[in-house]
């Protein structure tokens, strides 16, 4: 079985058409016909169903998407640590983030370890946790820092940090006389969020924390800057970890939650690659940070 065999199959599975699987992988559609031909004489059985109406998947065709899908990440992945391992110390770490958890010390960190292994070059994934949890599966992220509760699979979790939760509102709201802010005080707010698709732990335990309260529906707003736009000019309160609103002091006022509430964020890596040399060096320097 090739590799390029399973890519051709994968075209033809999400188009579910021939010419257009061809027109994507840029050859002739007999190319790609004898290809899926030699790999279901291979497995002895049929992927596909084919007749005038079309195309369409067969119950091993169906469960062969997610093999074929697994077996070229897995291969992917492979290619990519054998070619760090050929650089030696110089090498990719890749990180994965939910906007704004982890802006209280993964900064700090970042610049600790840059530091100490200038020649290694740090990409920054803004993604949800649930999204993390599966790029950390496929081999697409080395680290990454979560809010909890999450699926976490076949993944390696610990708890490195909790932050508490502020209630963010414009500098001229009447709620800024209070020293802290209940449920109650907010139950008729417009509360302004990050969206809730695909896993966003924090909008997750916002939901989770405002429960019943939420007078209206939620405000999702995916980008940061816009978030912060609106709550300055009034429009509604947000829910925020404690140093992201640190981070726009003087745009909003922030006070506490009232009882207190907070999440908890976790470091999350690949059980079959925790012991990474770089990534070890990596969360060592974090530990260093949270312990200073």
């Amino acid at each position: 079985m090739e590799l390029w065999q399973l890519k051709y199959f994968l075209a033809v599975a999400e188009e579910l058409n021939f010419g257009r699987a061809a027109q994507r992988l840029f050859v002739a559609q007999p190319s790609v016909t004898r290809a899926i031909q030699a790999l279901e004489g291979l497995l002895g059985v049929m992927l596909l169903l084919r007749d005038k109406r079309g195309v369409a998947l067969t119950p091993a065709g169906v469960a062969f998407v997610g093999e074929a899908r697994a077996i070229l990440a897995r291969a992917e992945f492979s290619m990519r640590r054998v070619r760090r391992a050929a650089l030696g110390e110089i090498s990719v770490l890749n990180l994965g983030f939910e906007g704004c958890s982890a802006l209280s010390f993964v900064p700090a960190a970042v610049s600790l370890f840059h530091q100490r292994y200038p020649e290694v070059v740090i990409e920054f994934n803004e993604m949800s946790s649930q999204f993390q949890i599966e790029a950390l599966k496929k081999g697409a992220i080395d680290i990454g820092f979560v809010i909890l509760p999450v699926s976490d699979g076949d993944v390696d979790i610990a708890v490195i940090a909790e932050e508490p939760l502020v209630v963010a509102m414009s500098n001229t709201h009447p709620l800024i006389e209070s020293a802290g802010i209940t449920l109650g005080d907010i139950s008729g707010e417009q509360i302004i969020g990050r969206s809730e698709g695909n896993g966003c732990g924090i909008s997750l335990k916002v939901r989770d924390v405002v429960g019943n309260h939420l007078g209206k529906p939620m405000l999702q707003i995916v980008d940061s800057h816009l978030r912060t736009h609106f709550i300055a000019a009034g429009f509604g309160l947000s829910i925020l970890p404690a140093s992201t609103a640190k981070m726009s002091a003087g745009q909003f006022t922030y006070r506490p939650l009232s009882p207190p509430a907070s999440i908890q964020i976790a470091v999350a890596r690949n059980l079959e690659h925790k012991d990474d040399i770089i990534t070890r060096h990596f969360l060592h320097a974090v530990s260093e940070v949270l312990l200073s």
